[in-house]
């Protein structure tokens, strides 16, 4: 019987990897074993029969690694370094604002937080942000988390009028009757 370890390292840092699931698959098998990790990024087949594998490492968080290895009956090792995920971002925005980050598409790490704001032009109000096309969410600023290539867009709608935008007050005194035209509606009140 042979003895195979595996040695997981993020490929960035150099640094062992833990809790990564380690599987391997004989050519012929496709069934395999599977065993989680030791500390320090360690998987140890202790007893593994001989021959060609197929070696299958993954971690969140990081891209799947598929390699193969050879077997032996002395003991032997492989090095499978994991590079860290990494997902777009594209932000834009309707007429009416623009955001932070500016419009456009940004590269991040899997898990990393991103905070997102919309911020309105004059004469606009921020309505909504829509995730994917399909979540929306009413907040200014979002944190949204990079577990997958997201889409955000912004939605911006024209502003409520106000009443010195659309509205001319007329008030008339006539002895003890006060005459209010608002929006072209009169109010008449008794002046004491």
């Amino acid at each position: 019987m042979g003895h195979f370890d595996v040695i997981v390292v993020d490929a960035t840092s150099g640094q062992p990897i833990t809790g990564a699931k380690v599987t391997a698959k004989t050519i012929k098998n496709t069934n395999g074993c599977s065993l989680g990790f030791w500390d320090k990024g360690c998987a140890c087949f202790g007893t593994i029969t001989p021959g060609d594998y197929t070696v299958i490492v993954e971690k969140t968080g990081y891209n799947t690694v598929t390699t193969s290895a050879y077997v032996s009956d002395t003991p032997s090792y492989i090095v499978v370094n994991l590079s860290p995920s990494v997902f777009t971002l594209t932000i834009s925005a309707t007429q009416g604002g623009t955001t932070d980050p500016a419009p456009g598409t940004y590269s991040f790490p899997a898990m990393q937080v991103v905070n997102v704001t919309a911020i309105a032009s004059e004469g606009y109000v921020f309505e909504k942000w829509v995730f994917n096309g399909k979540y929306g969410d009413s907040r200014v600023t979002v944190p949204v988390t990079m577990y997958d290539n997201i889409d955000a867009v912004a939605y911006f709608v024209t502003a409520p009028p106000t009443l010195a935008q659309d509205y001319t007050l007329v008030a008339v005194a006539v002895a003890s009757l006060l005459i209010l035209v608002i929006g072209g509606v009169a109010y008449y009140y008794l002046v004491s």
